[in-house]
């Protein structure tokens, strides 16, 4: 990227994001960047011709976490941001028009029926219970090992669960 006196104007302020963007062939428009949200990554792209590659890496992401990709409002794919809390895929243009992208924790919570009561499953993040939501007093669920699924037993007092990610 080249930032220039003409193209800044008098007073700039240039923030460096866990971002890299490619294209082939050619180049492309990325611009109104979202990175405020510690949760979600926006920003919208224009191909320089249709049938571009775009080349996307976004970071600063939850390690371990499924995130959902969406294009123009709809889902394009689910990824896995592992370890370094990073996804990288790619997409090809249809046209110059401006597209919008995001990506967002795709967290799933699931509870089933079992033998000794209930099952509550999620597919990334931490858990939380309360006891009462007003006011809330939301607890982490301990856990060890990346366990993703607890036991609850039906006759303990009422409790709420939440997902999440971050801290």
């Amino acid at each position: 990227m080249t930032l220039t006196p003409d193209g800044a104007g008098a007073s700039s302020t240039v923030i460096a994001r866990n971002f890299l963007v490619g294209v082939t062939p050619g180049s492309a428009l990325v611009h109104h960047l979202a990175w405020t949200n510690a949760m979600i990554k926006q920003w919208s792209a224009n191909a320089g011709s249709p049938g571009q590659k775009l080349y996307f890496t976004v970071g600063d992401l939850a390690p371990n976490v499924s995130y959902a990709v969406h294009k123009g409002g709809s889902t394009l794919l689910t990824l896995n941001s592992g370890e370094t809390g990073r996804i990288a895929f790619s997409d090809v243009a249809g046209s110059t028009n401006g597209v919008h992208y995001s990506v967002e924790p795709d967290l799933q919570t699931f509870v089933q029926r079992g033998p000794n009561g209930f099952v509550i499953s999620w597919t990334g993040g931490w858990l939380q219970r309360a006891t009462t939501l007003s006011p809330p007093n939301w607890q982490n669920v301990p856990m060890t090992n990346g366990q993703f699924s607890i036991r609850i037993n039906p006759f303990e007092p009422m409790e709420f669960f939440r997902t999440g990610v971050g801290p």
